[in-house]
């Protein structure tokens, strides 16, 4: 009877663990992807440019719109002058902040952001 309960227990362990360990593992495979530039830009839009351009928490404001390829795409140049100068509206320019290869980091990373 004990081994049949530590069966089921360890048969419900795993079927719940299971979504999470192929999320990670997706997650990896994708990060694996990327290359050295596309990390840096991911590590540097996570560090600066997430808390105004994701949903920090669940029906917070965001203020400034979602970032993915479509957006990038074509625009590149647009984007390289909205990071370096800002808008006269919201977004602060990181000219002094990010030198030329961090921005062009962040515009190849956002090149492979699937549109959410």
């Amino acid at each position: 009877m004990k081994i049949n309960v530590v069966g089921k227990l360890t048969f419900l362990v795993v079927l719940l663990i299971y979504p999470f360990i192929t999320l990670f593992a997706q997650q990896e495979s994708r990060d694996n992807a990327l290359t050295d530039q596309q990390k840096l830009g991911q590590r540097i839009l996570q560090q600066r440019c997430a808390v105004c351009h994701t949903e920090v928490a669940p029906g917070a404001k965001r203020y400034g719109p979602v970032l993915y390829k479509d957006i990038v795409l074509g625009n590149e140049d647009m984007i390289r002058d909205r990071i370096r100068n800002g808008s006269p509206t919201k977004m602060p320019g990181f000219r002094y902040g990010l030198d030329p290869l961090e921005i062009n980091a962040i515009i190849e990373y956002l090149k492979v952001v699937p549109k959410p």
